[in-house]
């Protein structure tokens, strides 16, 4: 076992991009990329460097979840466009960081004069990223065990597939799982607003199809401060579309050959 985590890691510094986009977007599905999926879960078990990507180096810690995030494979595409769009001095909003795989690569991109606020309402999902914040010894990130909506209140929050797939929902106790847990909900306009956190120079989402409501909560933020968008669209574009127009954001798909229109899940960057 010893041994098998270093080649594991050789190896993915070394899959070609293509073959690093398939396994990212398919190791739940494909069979053959869910045995290699298996046989790293096995393997890439604890403390973790990084192996590939943004956040190449850093340590981390899945947890036994998503290998991709100790090999680097996870979500190459997206990756490569939050790097773009970081930069020294920067505040980041980090929604829905799940273990914090996104959320250290911004802390380290961002330095010391920039933060990284990270929100996460699964408790053992926010455990583990305040575990990966301390690993990389950053001093400007921090968890936020909240969830983010059109308006303040609670919700239930029920596990998916996995705790970085849980998802909020606000429509009542009779629709939920009995494992669903009560958590708070806030907007960003009224953290800004009161000036609980610093307004955001990006904002990163990815809350499995509440980006709607969460943006809807954020209007004068967007209106007034402007951040840079990287969203996960969850088949709501017609949605989502109506708010970016009326903010004058312009946007593309960060996936290669990604479709606006595709009922899959994609990633939306959008520039004021």
């Amino acid at each position: 076992m010893s041994l098998a985590r270093p080649l594991l890691a050789a190896v993915a510094r070394h899959i070609p991009r293509s073959l690093v986009r398939a396994v990212g977007r398919r190791s739940t599905d494909h069979p053959l990329f869910s045995r290699i999926d298996a046989l790293a879960r096995s393997t890439l078990v604890g403390d973790q460097l990084i192996a590939r990507g943004a956040g190449s180096g850093l340590k981390f810690n899945a947890g036994g979840g998503r290998v991709g995030y100790a090999l680097g494979t996870w979500e190459p595409e997206v990756q490569t466009a939050f790097a773009s769009i970081l930069h020294p001095g920067q505040v980041v909003y980090d929604v829905g960081a799940a273990s914090g795989f996104f959320a250290v690569i911004a802390a380290r991109a961002v330095g010391a004069a920039g933060q990284v606020v990270a929100f996460e309402p699964m408790p053992t999902s926010a455990d583990r990223l305040r575990h990966n914040i301390a690993l990389n010894q950053f001093n400007n990130a921090r968890v936020l065990e909240l969830a983010l909506g059109e308006s303040g209140g609670a919700a239930k929050l029920a596990p998916g597939m996995d705790d970085d797939q849980a998802s909020v929902n606000r429509s009542g106790d009779a629709d939920q799982p009995a494992e669903a847990i009560d958590v708070r909900v806030t907007t960003i306009d009224d953290l800004v607003d009161k000036g609980a956190l610093p307004p955001p120079d990006i904002v990163k989402m990815d809350i499995e199809g509440a980006e709607v409501e969460a943006l809807r909560g954020a209007e004068r933020t967007l209106s007034e401060r402007r951040p840079v968008l990287l969203i996960e669209s969850h088949n709501r574009w017609n949605e989502l579309e109506p708010l970016l127009s009326a903010h004058q954001y312009q946007y593309r798909v960060v996936e290669e050959n990604g479709e606006l229109s595709s009922p899959e899940p994609i990633h939306i960057l959008a520039l004021p």
